[in-house]
């Protein structure tokens, strides 16, 4: 048993990259509402503190707890030790984590150590949504733009690993895992936004893609005789990525292979999950894209958040808090981690129900946003989606044509842009749904 688990520890000794999932599906969807609200007077402000809200009252429950309550949740007999770092860390550093700095300020004192990837993601949140307000203003701009950062974060990975002769993958190990707010959270290959910003770019091209080419009208284009292939490859390739960190952590140090790795590994799967994703919109895979658009996701996806922010005391609390010598294997693993998702979805959706969702809807009445009237650039983006039945143009014809031709226009303009609802992924940060009122009031 103890040889099985120790094969087992060594796949999953580079299954951090993961994360790098939520990365590209954070810059997924982040497109995805960009292009949902062309048109409307919307400023990169307004949007960045629209997002912060939308974080950050989760965050200060988690510090709360953290500050006040976490020495007395439990009483085991390491719990008040570990707590009353947590504690002394909370009340030495909450104003970085409110800032949004967690990730470089200190980062290996951060309160509440899993949260240094709300920070990440809020970074890139803003400088995606600036290149994309300079895309609005001007389209070739914004592209050279969107080019070269995505570069850069190519190249600032490999540099890095480079210059400090740094190994190739994260190693999670015992000796990392022993002191992992220095050895993990304090390294800045891992928690900081310019070195983790690669897959989220991959995200926002998938984004891109999606918006453009609507599923809607693009739905089966790949036939199950290429799906199957394609899909089979990208599970492969996602697997070597997972299997090479070990590789590179047995084998002799060599620099240049280590900074090729480390730029690309994470980007690169990153890519392939974005190509698993587009291949369930444009491919056929039935069984896999029914499961995955199973409506029950909908609202377990809703509280998926607080379920990141809370899920943290939990795991303390099974490892600090034994009073007795712990047995492992994978069924108690399995059995251990189920029973933390389900307690932590149950508090998830009391924090949403009660403080995230009416906090986010009195933001959301502040930070209201009016319709205006498209610029040229826009009018120019919008004709590149094939979904749209109407561009502005056109609607501008509908007044001079008879009223039975307007009838019919004005009906197949709304079935036209209601179809964008059908399948998208939802992302209540941006609140795609307030900006259904300014459609229906460009065809009336």
């Amino acid at each position: 048993m103890f040889q099985s688990l120790k094969q087992y520890a060594r796949f999953l000794s580079h299954a951090n990259v993961v994360i790098d999932t939520y990365f590209m599906m954070s810059g997924l969807l982040l497109m995805k509402n960009f292009k949902l609200v062309a048109g409307t007077s919307k400023s990169p402000f307004k949007m960045l503190l629209k997002r912060y809200f939308r974080l950050i009252w989760v965050f200060i429950v988690t510090i709360f707890i953290s500050i006040t309550a976490s020495p007395y949740l439990y009483d085991g007999p390491l719990w008040f030790k570990f707590a009353k770092v947590e504690q002394d860390l909370c009340k030495k550093n909450w104003w970085v984590s409110l800032l949004m700095l967690g990730n470089y300020i200190d980062s290996s004192n951060s309160c509440n150590l899993v949260t240094w990837y709300v920070p990440a993601d809020y970074h890139l949140s803003a400088v995606s949504a600036i290149m994309y307000w300079l895309y609005q203003k001007n389209h070739r701009s914004g592209q050279y733009l969107f080019g070269l950062v995505t570069i850069v974060s190519l190249i600032l990975p490999g540099l890095n690993t480079y210059l400090k002769q740094l190994s190739a993958v994260t190693v999670f190990d015992i000796e990392t895992i022993e002191d992992f707010r220095r050895s993990i959270i304090g390294s800045p290959m891992y928690v900081q936004s310019h070195l983790r910003a690669a897959p989220y770019f991959v995200g926002v091209i998938a984004g891109y893609i999606i918006s453009v080419y609507k599923p809607t009208s693009y739905r089966n284009v790949i036939s199950l005789k290429y799906s199957i292939p394609i899909f089979i490859t990208i599970m492969v390739l996602s697997a070597t990525i997972l299997v090479m960190g070990p590789a590179y952590q047995f084998r002799e140090y060599n620099v240049i292979e280590s900074s090729f790795f480390a730029a690309l590994n994470r980007p690169i799967w990153a890519g392939l999950m974005a190509a698993f994703i587009l291949l369930c919109e444009y491919g056929t895979l039935p069984l896999i894209t029914d499961f995955l658009s199973w409506s029950a996701f909908v609202p377990l996806s809703k509280l998926s958040y607080g379920i990141y922010m809370c899920h943290f005391f939990f795991v303390m609390r099974l490892t600090v808090d034994l009073r007795n010598p712990a047995w492992y294997d994978l069924f108690k693993i399995l059995q251990d981690s189920m029973g933390i998702v389900v307690i932590t979805y149950l508090l998830s959706l009391y924090i949403s129900l009660f403080i995230e969702s009416p906090l986010n809807n009195l933001v959301a009445l502040v930070l209201k946003i009016k319709p205006s009237k498209q610029t040229d650039n826009d009018k120019s983006d919008m004709t590149t989606l094939k979904s749209d039945s109407l561009n502005e143009n056109s609607i501008n014809k509908v007044a001079s044509v008879k009223e039975t031709e307007f009838v019919s226009k004005k009906y197949k303009l709304i079935e036209g842009t209601s179809g964008l609802h059908l399948r998208g992924v939802d992302n209540s940060g941006y609140n795609t749904e307030e900006f259904e009122g300014s459609n229906k009031n460009k065809v009336e």
